[in-house]
C-alpha cells in the first residue's frame, strides 16, 4: 500500500455496484414468516391459540340463535394425542348428537398475502359431517347464549364429509359444503390441504397437486374445527342411533407470503453491459 486514497468510482463502476445491489430488491412472492402454527404437541389444546370454552359443552346454534341444547345432548369429544388433535363423535349416538367446536380468530394476518397448510384425515364416516372451516365472520367469532350471529359466516375453504349429502372429504372453495368442486373418494388416508391467498384470490392444492383457483374470495379471519350448528338429523339417524363423522388434524400452519430477491447477474453479464 502507498497510502494514497483510491480514485473515485466512475459511472460504469457505479452501474456495476447498482447491479450487485439489485438482487436485494423484492420481485416475487415466496413463503415468509410463520404467523400461526400448531403441531398439537402435548396432551391438551393450547388455549392461547384456540377458543375452547364451549368445545364439548355449552351453547350451540339452534333455529337461528345460540342456545343450550337439550339435556340429553351428546357433544362428542376432543383429545390431543400422538401430535394430533382428534374430534370424535361416538357412533351410534342415541339422541341429540352434536359436534365438538373450537375456533381461532388469530390465525390470519389482517393484510398482505399468506398461505395456510394443514394435514388431516377422517377416521370414520357418517351421515352428517364434521370438518374444517376457513371462513370470514362479520365480527370476531365468540358465540354467547342469545346471540343470533350465524356460525357459518362466509365460506372461503371447507373440508367436510357427509356420506349422504356430499360424500368424500368434500373440498369446497367459496361455497357451502357439497358445492365448488368434485369430491375425493372417501377414505381414511392423510391428506395435505394448502391454500395460497394472493391479491384477494385463493388457490387450493391437495397433496401438492393443484385443485382449484385462483378464485376471488373474502379474506378469511377465522378457523373453526367442528360444527356449531344443530340441524340434525332425520337422514343421519335410525332406530339404532345416529352416525356422525370423526377426524384427526396433524398440524396447521399459516405463513405470510414474503418476497424473493432478483437473481444475481453474472460477472460476465455485468461486464458486457458496461463495455
Amino acid at each position: 500500500m502507498n497510502g494514497k486514497l483510491p480514485p473515485p468510482l466512475t459511472a460504469p463502476a457505479w452501474g456495476v455496484l447498482a447491479l450487485l445491489i439489485l438482487p436485494l430488491i423484492p420481485i416475487a412472492n415466496a413463503r415468509g414468516d410463520t404467523f400461526f402454527s400448531d403441531d398439537f404437541n402435548g396432551s391438551t389444546l393450547d388455549a392461547t391459540k384456540w377458543e375452547t370454552t364451549i368445545a364439548t359443552t355449552g351453547v350451540r346454534y339452534i333455529a337461528g340463535v345460540w342456545t343450550m341444547p337439550p339435556a340429553d345432548a351428546h357433544y362428542g369429544s376432543i383429545a390431543v394425542h400422538d401430535s394430533c388433535v382428534s374430534l370424535t363423535n361416538t357412533s351410534p349416538t342415541p339422541s341429540s348428537p352434536m359436534f365438538p367446536l373450537i375456533w381461532t380468530n388469530k390465525a390470519f394476518p389482517e393484510q398482505g398475502d399468506f398461505e395456510i397448510e394443514f394435514r388431516m384425515r377422517y377416521t370414520s364416516g357418517g351421515y352428517w359431517g364434521d370438518g374444517i372451516r376457513i371462513i370470514r365472520m362479520p365480527t370476531p367469532f365468540n358465540p354467547t347464549q342469545g346471540d343470533s350471529t350465524s356460525a357459518v359466516g362466509e365460506y372461503v375453504l371447507m373440508i367436510h364429509q357427509d356420506n349422504l349429502d356430499c360424500k368424500g372429504p368434500n373440498v369446497s372453495l367459496l361455497g357451502p359444503p357439497g358445492e365448488g368442486g368434485p369430491d375425493l373418494p372417501f377414505n381414511t388416508d392423510w391428506h395435505t390441504y394448502r391454500m395460497r391467498y394472493e391479491s384477494d384470490k385463493a388457490t387450493v392444492y391437495i397433496d401438492n397437486v393443484f385443485y382449484a383457483g385462483p378464485v376471488p374470495t373474502p379474506r378469511p379471519n377465522s378457523i373453526q374445527l367442528g360444527v356449531g350448528e344443530v340441524e340434525c338429523c332425520g337422514d343421519s339417524c335410525s332406530a339404532n342411533g345416529c352416525w356422525w363423522t370423526s377426524y384427526n388434524l396433524d398440524y396447521i400452519h399459516v405463513k405470510t407470503l414474503g418476497t424473493t430477491a432478483a437473481k444475481t447477474s453474472t460477472w460476465g453479464a455485468v461486464k458486457a453491459r458496461y463495455r
